[in-house]
């Protein structure tokens, strides 16, 4: 009570000295409390290459550790001269495609050596990558391409997936080619390139906006270096082995791609299996000699809880994309821990990472892990909404400054207005004079950490994404048959986090269940969001339940799963002991369902990616399949999975085949959950050949988000 009534007489004296000034323009808090949360606990200057770009240090990196392994993918190792020889010769193309400083050109590309190459190259060219992922509807690749001003794609496979894109759409093989039979090439020498300025745009990274319109993200060389170089909560260093599981459309490959190659470390590509499988996720990591790595919360759930010891020899690991599990920490920190556990907080708008906090401890009661401290060469702020500092200990939104910001919004200047204030305590450290205005609700603890405590709206922070409900909602009430829709994030009874959508008919449709129209539902839906977003469940209700304000009550919505489990569920009961009996039995209980339909997709009845890496490995564990997550998605319904373990050729029908395109979908959704574990979209493609084979054979392959 002392502290607050201080903040009392520090308002009252300063309304009396300032008559005329406004109650939102007094101070409150007292001049060493300010100088504690303004400026104290955001000293973190240090000195580096702020005045460098990427590429510029990159070159560097590459005269000192030549003959070192850059990348390695398990088939093919790649040193960093050839690394740089091959990205020198695709900057040359592409300037020769009329690729120009400022440019920005699209990527659309399976994780992988390629991929690597593409993005320095485009950078190397002066230009900015832009992520282009083939797994998302078309009506948003066309919106993001018109949006960016692309001319150029590029990919390192098929081009079908993009055909009639409005822009080129160029393979590195074509562009490779033509510069031999043209005689250009990486004889060219760095001068005839243009040099990028520290405060020029890397990448646009698009993200989910209210509008049902995504927005991209101006995302500038120095935000990226500041992440990696000379940093504190991390050390990267020339012996550093960094896994590599994001793809270019989550944020999170900044943090794997350049903390390891401009550092001097190696960068290891995990193939898909490796990541959709906690056993074989352990194996790579201890294969790999891994020392540090960044994984969504959701994918550091699961590890731990089937391969405790995977993170063991790890010198720095980084989780964060969502609030962390209490349980799961101490799990770790009582098993096998790595050497730093640190919980990594930030948005795209701050360039990954703005605020961690080294896990050491946790305390026997403790509900929740803070989100730390401002990282070196960021700030942080909570404040009102006047942009005052609140006291310690209250609550306000959490505001990042410092050289992380981006730069904006691309095209959005109202937003980028709206989300990106000038800064008002002048801390310079580059001269970036804006915060990023959160949206997320925090405090200062008494000893200078940060608590997180919630959204101000209703964006959602889903298995590393920031998903804003209100897009999928917009959605939704596209649908003929849908007269309301909310959607709202739960926990379900396994502790996994899921999306839910509510739905209230029009007059004179028919409400349905998750086993018939939901399901149509989410197939429609699919052709108008990304998979990420697609809710797991879709419940029809006559009406939204109402607070006494009459609002919609959102805590008072029904629980999914027992809507889910009153219904009939039509199925045909297999042979006591057989591959059926089995697949179902385990869905049956990571589902935690009383029943399953042979024929009725696993994601259809609620399942998300996360589970069915369970059910990889109870299948391995009680009945010895050797299952892969790939096979786990090409046969997405019990009869279809039973079918492949039992060794017989699998027949498909009309409606087999749509289960698996659903199924493909949600593979997508999988592939980018902030690493968020990524797959490859090869296996994407890999359908759409096989389209006029699907009566011989199941769906082989799903999508790469």
């Amino acid at each position: 009570m002392r502290l607050r009534d201080e903040h009392f007489h520090v308002l009252l004296a300063n309304a009396i000295a300032n008559p005329d000034l406004a109650v939102s323009r007094l101070r409150l808090l007292p001049e060493w409390e300010e100088d504690l949360v303004l400026r104290q606990w955001n000293e973190t200057a240090t000195n580096y290459p702020r005045q460098r770009s990427i590429t510029a240090l990159l070159l560097d990196v590459v005269r000192q550790f030549s003959t070192a392994i850059a990348v390695e993918d398990g088939r093919t190792q790649v040193t960093y001269e050839a690394l740089w020889m091959k990205v020198h010769s695709l900057a040359v193309d592409l300037k020769r495609h009329g690729v120009q400083r400022g440019d920005r050109v699209g990527v659309s590309m399976n994780r992988g050596i390629d991929l690597i190459v593409a993005i320095l190259g485009i950078l190397q060219a002066g230009a900015a990558f832009v992520p282009l992922d083939k797994a998302y509807p078309r009506e948003r690749l066309d919106f993001m391409v018109e949006d960016a001003g692309l001319a150029i794609v590029l990919v390192n496979e098929d081009t079908a997936a993009l055909a009639g894109i409005a822009c080129r759409v160029l393979s590195l093989e074509t562009i490779s080619l033509e510069a031999v039979l043209g005689g250009t090439g990486a004889a060219d020498d760095e001068d005839n390139l243009p040099q990028c300025a520290p405060d020029a745009v890397a990448l646009v990274m698009y993200t989910s906006g209210t509008t049902g319109k995504p927005k991209g993200v101006l995302v500038p060389h120095r935000a990226v270096i500041r992440l990696v170089r000379n940093t504190n909560y991390v050390e990267f260093g020339a012996g550093d082995v960094v896994g590599q599981i994001a793809n270019t459309s989550f944020d999170a490959i900044t943090f794997e791609v350049f903390g390891a190659l401009l550092n001097g470390g190696r960068l290891v590509i995990f193939p898909d299996e490796d990541i959709l499988s906690p056993r074989r996720f352990r194996a790579a990591t201890h294969r790999w000699g891994v020392t540090k790595m960044f994984v969504t919360a959701a994918l550091f759930d699961l590890i731990v809880r089937a391969e405790p010891h995977a993170f063991a020899p790890m010198d720095t690991l980084v989780v964060g994309g969502d609030a962390l599990n209490v349980k799961t920490i101490k799990q770790l920190l009582a098993s096998a821990p790595p050497r730093r556990l640190v919980n990594g907080y930030g948005p795209t708008e701050a360039a990954t990472f703005s605020v961690c906090h080294d896990i050491q401890s946790v305390p026997e009661h403790a509900i929740s892990i803070p989100i730390g401290r401002p990282i070196s060469n960021s700030t942080a702020y909570v404040l009102d909404r006047h942009l005052r500092p609140v006291p310690i200990g209250v609550q306000g939104e959490l505001y990042l400054g410092g050289d992380g910001v981006a730069l904006g919004y691309l095209n959005r200047p109202e937003l980028t207005a709206a989300r990106f204030p000038a800064d008002p305590f002048q801390v310079e450290l580059s001269g970036n004079s804006r915060l990023y205005k959160t949206g997320d609700l925090a405090r200062w603890t008494s000893d200078g950490v940060i608590e997180f405590f919630g959204r101000t709206d209703h964006q959602v922070k889903f298995n590393g994404f920031r998903i804003e409900l209100g897009e999928i909602e917009t959605a939704l009430r596209q649908h003929p048959a849908v007269a309301d829709a909310l959607v709202v994030m739960r926990t379900d009874a396994a502790g996994f986090k899921t999306l839910a959508a509510y739905l209230v008919s029009l007059p004179g449709t028919k409400p349905a269940s998750d086993h018939g129209e939901g399901s149509e539902i989410r197939q429609w839906l699919s052709a108008r969001i990304p998979a990420f977003m697609l809710p797991n469940t879709v419940t029809f209700l006559k009406e939204f339940p109402l607070t006494s304000r009459g609002k919609v009550d959102r805590d008072g919505l029904p629980d999914p799963e027992a809507c889910r489990s009153t219904g009939p569920v039509r199925t045909v009961s297999p042979a006591e002991d057989t591959p059926e009996a089995r697949v179902r039995s385990t869905w049956k209980e990571v589902l935690r369902l009383e029943d399953v339909g042979l024929d009725t997709s696993f994601f259809d009845l609620g399942g998300t990616s996360l589970k069915l890496a369970l059910v990889e490995g109870q299948l391995q564990r009680r009945w010895g399949y050797e299952v892969t997550a790939t096979d786990l998605f090409r046969f997405p319904t019990v009869r279809s999975l039973a079918i492949h373990l039992g060794g017989r050729p699998p027949g498909q029908s009309a409606r087999d085949e749509a289960t698996s395109v659903r199924a493909a979908r949600q593979r997508a959704a999988f592939t980018k959950r902030r690493g968020r574990p990524i797959v490859s979209s090869a296996l994407a493609r890999t359908a759409s050949q096989k389209s006029s084979d699907m009566t011989e054979e199941i769906l082989e392959g799903a999508a790469g988000d």
